[in-house]
């Protein structure tokens, strides 16, 4: 059977490799074994090593490997790690179904390698609902019916100072315990403070809840350029293989503030909004309005202000939505009665509704 003969590219690689390792040309054993036929990969297997250099011993490896078939990405990765400049197809160019399924650290709200845009406005409870995401995932529960992956959570508190977050803790008794970043982080213009990348490598965690966008010290949220921010954020989850969220505010049309460039760049945008207040408590819908991933209808919670509690209600939206549609409340009527940022799905619902 005719031996494999080596390419112009096995020829360059053995060239860097016999740079990397220092190896003096003029020792080479390739050219005593391949003088008859430099082109043709020769059988090592029963060479005596010992006496070789580190490039004679990588290049019979090498034309082993090249020999049998097999790959050699792993003796290329090795003169990488030695600092030899070569680009490897793979690591640039792949196909899509090389890429593994989203890894939802809460499902559909929180996945890894990722972005989520939590919003809400001031006061909704963004804060103590984040505080129940923090403690289903430490503790591998379920968040008011999403399954969660067994994780770790680090706040980086800029909206609140940590003993206020702290009070939320006591009150809540949970999550115990609860990661604070110690540093500021700086968005300084065109990339993080060093901080950041610091503290996302000394602490590891699997999820990073920044809180809040408008902290980061960003000089104008509504202009098309801030949206680099997000374009490192993601950089920075997908370096530290974690999942970052981002919590934000409303502007006056109950939209999230700034550019809507910051939308498009999120996988998961999670709207927490307040549909109705009770003697101590309020009623509040947790959205779903971007979402790569599994979809679940709204989840409707009262949240009482004393205790910090969120306990689920029967009814969610989508009932509540029901019944009025079918007590013949009219349907503008029924869209008025919910904030704006939840009128889009209650019209779907009213949609639905009237085909049925």
């Amino acid at each position: 059977m005719e031996q494999p003969r080596l390419t112009e590219q096995d020829r360059r690689i053995l060239q860097l490799a016999r740079t990397v390792l220092e190896h003096d040309e003029q020792e080479s054993i390739e050219a005593e074994t391949t003088e008859t036929s430099p082109d043709i990969i020769y059988r090592s297997s029963e060479a005596d090593t010992t006496e070789l250099t580190e490039y004679e011993q990588f290049e019979l490896a090498y034309t082993d490997i090249r020999y049998s078939g097999s790959d050699v990405i792993p003796l290329i990765r090795f003169l990488q790690r030695r600092g030899a400049d070569i680009l490897v197809r793979e690591d640039y160019v792949g196909d899509v179904s090389d890429f593994e399924e989203p890894d939802w650290i809460v499902d559909g709200i929180i996945v890894r390698n990722g972005l989520t845009l939590l919003y809400g406005e001031s006061g909704v409870g963004k804060t103590t609902f984040l505080l129940n995401m923090a403690d289903s995932i430490q503790r591998r529960v379920n968040l008011f019916g999403r399954d969660c992956r067994q994780g770790t959570v680090l706040f980086i508190e800029q909206d609140e100072t940590g003993q206020l977050l702290r009070q939320h803790r006591d009150i809540m008794q949970k999550p115990n315990p609860l990661l604070v970043a110690r540093k500021d982080i700086v968005w300084e213009g065109r990339h993080f403070c060093v901080d950041f990348d610091n503290t996302l490598r000394v602490c590891q965690a699997d999820v990073v809840i920044v809180d809040s966008y408008t902290s980061l010290g960003i000089e104008d949220i509504t202009r098309p350029e801030s949206g680099l921010v997000f374009d490192e954020l993601r950089r920075k989850a997908r370096q530290y293989n974690c999942a970052i969220c981002i919590v934000h505010h409303t502007s006056l049309s109950g939209r999230p503030m700034g550019s809507s460039l910051h939308i498009a760049k999120v996988d998961s945008m999670i709207a927490l909004n307040k549909a109705a207040s009770g003697d101590g408590f309020d009623t509040i819908n947790i959205i779903q309005e971007k979402i790569r991933g599994t979809r679940f209808e709204p989840l409707t919670l009262r949240f009482y202000h004393t205790t910090l509690e969120m306990r689920p209600l029967q009814a969610t939206l989508k009932d509540q939505v029901r019944e009025l549609f079918f007590a013949g409340t009219p349907d503008d009527e029924i869209v008025s009665m919910f904030p704006p940022t939840q009128r889009s799905t209650i019209r779907r619902y009213l949609r639905e509704f009237r085909r049925s």
